[in-house]
């Protein structure tokens, strides 16, 4: 997940060897990217929760806490350019490092967003067209910066790499086929890419439905002639 798609190039960068402990399993792209919006609004709620009354507090004070809570990623005072292989890397510009010293509710927002991002860093199985699609990050980027498009509130860009491997699901045999590296699309990106394609099998059903009833209202013409 060769159809000129976004989900299929997703599909070609989806990898690992096998199944991992603490991978998540899911049916679909679909159910994939809505499991990890709820999951994003729950993390939101959790940190809501945690940070009511707390106020105002320093910069320093919420890279702490940033450092606390993600201990995987590897922090940078710049936006990175490019996604480096084996590293998971965390940049928040100045100024919205203040906003979120200054606002609990948008310190809670951006720290849902990257908790988000960090529940994919275990990798996921993933069912598509037939094959069981197994996703293992290589290298992960999530930038919190007023040079990125503003998505839900937050300046947000994230971009990703991974190896490829997948296994077929449709026959009693296992086959497995793997590509190089290749560039994640943002969850937003996917979503549209999902939305367009279920439009397609829309407008599809119904070619399929208005060819049934030209071939009915022919049947019925030919019916009254005879007549």
């Amino acid at each position: 997940m060769q159809v000129n798609t976004q989900e299929a190039r997703i599909a070609n960068g989806m990898a690992a060897a096998g199944p991992k402990a603490g991978q998540a399993s899911y049916r679909s792209l679909a159910e994939m990217q809505s499991s990890l919006i709820s999951q994003g609004r729950q993390f939101t709620k959790e940190y809501t929760a945690k940070f009511a009354g707390t106020g105002r507090i320093s910069v320093d004070e919420v890279k702490a806490q940033l450092q606390q809570e993600f201990p995987r990623y590897a922090f940078t005072t710049s936006n990175p350019r490019d996604v480096v292989q084996g590293q998971n890397l965390l940049h928040i510009d100045q100024n919205n490092l203040q906003k979120m010293a200054d606002d609990p509710s948008y310190r809670a927002r951006v720290m849902g967003l990257i908790k988000r991002e960090a529940s994919s860093l275990d990798g996921a199985n993933v069912q598509f067209q037939g094959k069981t699609v197994q996703l293992q990050l290589t290298g992960t980027v999530v930038s919190i910066s007023d040079d990125n498009p503003v998505v839900d509130g937050i300046p947000y860009a994230g971009s990703a790499t991974s190896a490829s491997t997948s296994t077929s699901t449709s026959t009693g045999s296992s086959a497995r086929t793997s590509s190089g590296n290749t560039s994640r699309p943002t969850l937003r990106e996917l979503l549209e890419e999902i939305a367009e394609k279920r439009a397609e099998e829309r407008r599809e059903q119904e070619r399929r439905e208005q060819a049934t009833e030209q071939k009915q209202a022919a049947a019925s013409d030919r019916v009254d002639v005879l007549a």
